[in-house]
């Protein structure tokens, strides 16, 4: 009887130990299923935060993608625009050249009585946009012999200049009378064939503002004719008096404007 309590005493024993081992099984089972659907839980949770960023870095840059195109489009609107803008003003811009023959006085006596009134041109190159002007040209052709001093002596005065201008012109149908101010820089030479003043010679430059004031008529649509009245004050002093060779131009001519 003993040993038949002994043995069953032990294989009940055996068999709470088993399940025991069974729940304990169980119990590391669970939670190894938690900590594997938590890890799971946890892994999920950053790929979905992951996703979110990405998503979000997406969208911002689709944003800047998108604010860079409208502003790249802006931006090729304004340049399109100003091409517009420039080929409509360069289009309003004309160019005339012309050239102008005629006399010019010099206000001086003692060097008008010498030398004389004289024939002088001026060809020139300018730039009208809405009636404003803007050029450049040269004066010369003034050259002229006399005799001077007690004995008569040979002598030659010569002044050219460079002028640079601006004005306004008022487009009336054919008829253009326009008025422009600038400054010129002149040069003028004066010699005398002298035994005794062999070293004479006064080689000087000066400049002077001008004014003129004119009047153009269209024929045709881009040829006119032109005259004008313009007026220097050129006052030098090459020696030790003051010489005024200040005076009006007197001038006609011709040009065409493209």
């Amino acid at each position: 009887m003993k040993n038949e309590n002994k043995e069953k005493n032990r294989k009940q024993q055996t068999e709470s130990k088993k399940m025991k081992d069974d729940q304990a099984r169980k119990m590391i089972k669970k939670e190894k299923v938690k900590r594997n659907m938590a890890i799971n839980l946890e892994r999920d949770n950053d790929r979905v935060d992951k996703d979110r960023s990405i998503d979000i870095r997406m969208i911002s840059m689709n944003r800047k993608h998108v604010h860079y195109l409208l502003w790249l489009k802006n931006v090729y609107l304004a340049i399109f625009l100003f091409l517009i803008f420039s080929w409509q003003q360069a289009m309003a811009i004309s160019f005339q050249a012309g050239a102008f023959y005629g006399q010019r006085q010099i206000v001086e006596v003692e060097i008008k009585n010498v030398y004389g009134q004289g024939s002088i041109y001026f060809p020139y190159l300018a730039f009208v946009f809405k009636g404003l002007i803007i050029g450049a040209g040269y004066e010369g052709g003034y050259s002229k012999n006399g005799l001077i001093g007690l004995f008569k002596e040979k002598t030659n005065l010569k002044i050219t200049g460079y002028e640079i201008f601006t004005g306004y012109e008022f487009k009336l149908k054919v008829l253009s009378p326009y008025l422009r101010v600038g400054y010129g820089y002149y040069a003028y030479k004066q010699t005398i064939e002298s035994e005794y003043l062999s070293d004479f010679k006064v080689d000087e430059k000066k400049g002077a503002p001008l004014a003129a004031v004119g009047l153009k008529i269209f024929p045709l649509k881009n040829i006119f004719l032109a005259a004008e009245i313009k007026y220097v004050p050129l006052k030098v002093k090459p020696l030790d008096r003051q010489v005024d060779l200040s005076g009006f131009r007197y001038l006609a001519g011709a040009g065409f404007s493209f």
